[in-house]
């Protein structure tokens, strides 16, 4: 997994987090408690890929950057960004908001 995420967190509840304590839940990895293959591999599928272009969006806003950066909160507060988009994405569409997904 750390070829994936790096770091790879464990929360105060146990629950696996990418980079950081505080980075938005809706990029858990799982918890440890219930940590299986088939978790594993469903991370994989489906919250991986958000996470990438979370990853992504970063480097690209940070692209002309000439200052220094702690590359860890950035990403941390660019998470919690994406979540409220999410959010007012499914508050405008709640039905079905994959349809009208906001990208970065």
């Amino acid at each position: 997994m750390s070829d994936l995420i790096n770091p790879l967190v464990i929360s105060e509840t146990g629950d696996l987090r990418p980079i950081a304590y505080d980075f938005n839940s809706s990029f858990e990895v799982a918890s440890i408690d219930t940590l299986s293959r088939e978790e594993l591999a469903d991370y994989k599928r489906h919250k991986l890929p958000d996470f990438q272009m979370l990853i992504g969006v970063a480097l690209a806003q940070l692209e002309n950057n000439t200052g220094l950066v702690d590359w860890f909160d950035y990403c941390t507060r660019l998470s919690e960004e994406r979540r409220l988009l999410h959010n007012i994405n499914f508050a405008l569409n709640p039905i079905n908001p994959v349809e009208h997904k906001l990208s970065f």
